[in-house]
């Protein structure tokens, strides 16, 4: 494993990144809360700087120490001071509450089904129901027009205009 304070380069910029770093390491940081994860922005922040101080281009073996350490801690069993996961007790609530809260959105969804399931069936009943309805308005429709067309309404039989004496003389 590698330790953090390798470095031939030391800076001013660069030894407050390094020492911002092996606070992170040992789990004692200043400026972020106990158990934060190592990342090359925590280290940043740490430091008390901007997190796009702290570029490879800039610190190349700075960077490259850090992603060595934090590749190592992910091989490393857990139990043996890894400290990218939060203290426990922390860890363990939020998972009962992540846990609850999965719980509750589940039995609301599973509430919401069931409306819009109620809701599909009485809708494909009432379709049915005015699909029938339109059936018997379309058969007496068409029983009146059969029953009318041998008739003849009064109103549709053209009568010549009626010509006034008045009109003839002239």
């Amino acid at each position: 494993m590698s330790s953090p304070l390798d470095s031939s380069n030391a800076g001013g910029a660069e030894q407050a990144f390094r020492e911002a770093f092996l606070r992170l390491a040992e789990n004692r940081p200043e400026r972020l809360p106990l158990g934060r994860a190592v990342s090359q922005n925590a280290v940043a922040l740490e430091a008390g700087r901007d997190p796009s101080a702290l570029k490879k281009s800039r610190y190349p073996g700075l960077v490259a120490e850090i992603q060595d350490w934090i590749r190592d801690q992910h091989k490393a069993p857990t139990g043996q001071g890894c400290n990218l996961v939060r203290p426990q007790s922390k860890n363990k609530r939020s998972q009962a509450q992540s846990s609850e809260d999965v719980k509750r959105q589940r039995d609301q969804l599973a509430a919401k089904l069931v409306e819009a399931s109620t809701l599909i069936v009485e809708l494909t009943e009432k379709i049915s129901e005015l699909e029938g309805e339109l059936r018997k308005t379309q058969a007496t429709r068409s029983r009146r027009k059969s029953s009318k067309r041998g008739r003849v309404a009064l109103k549709d039989v053209w009568t010549p205009p009626v010509q006034t004496n008045d009109s003839r003389s002239g």
